[in-house]
């Protein structure tokens, strides 16, 4: 993360309130340790590359970019359990490679493709299962 930070905000990389993890300098509600964990250039306003989720019969798909030089980052699929939050063994990921950005070498990006199983209706009235699934992608930094 200080790699990135330096990179991303040189002069203002020892000031917590800019480039700190917890910061968001542009005020666009996404923290800097989201968008270090996605690619994403602090001083962007874009979405681009935050987690989206679809589904199919099949299966609930989390689609984002990892940045793969945060190699301080734990990346986790949970789904909410009563009041806990678990995570997934049975989440199945793909990997698409994606262009770099040239103003910024430092950024390996990749396309992340999550697949988490869905439960099957058994009734044979082909409605989704009840209550509703929530599952979240827990970005968290590597504890030593």
């Amino acid at each position: 993360f200080e790699t990135w930070q330096v990179n991303e905000f040189q002069n203002d990389a020892i000031t917590p309130s800019i480039a700190g993890a917890q910061a968001d300098p542009n005020n666009d509600g996404i923290l800097n340790l989201t968008k270090y964990a996605h690619g994403i250039s602090p001083r962007s306003l874009s979405c681009e590359g935050l987690p989206v989720v679809t589904v199919n019969p099949a299966n609930a798909v989390i689609t984002y970019t990892r940045d793969q030089a945060a190699t301080d980052l734990v990346y986790s699929i949970q789904k909410r359990t009563g009041d806990d939050w678990v995570a997934l063994s049975s989440v199945v990921e793909q990997y698409v490679p994606l262009p770099g950005d040239a103003t910024r070498p430092w950024v390996n990006p990749i396309q992340v493709i999550a697949s988490i199983p869905r439960s099957t209706d058994t009734s044979g009235t082909d409605k989704d299962p009840l209550p509703a699934t929530i599952y979240r992608l827990l970005v968290s930094f590597k504890t030593p």
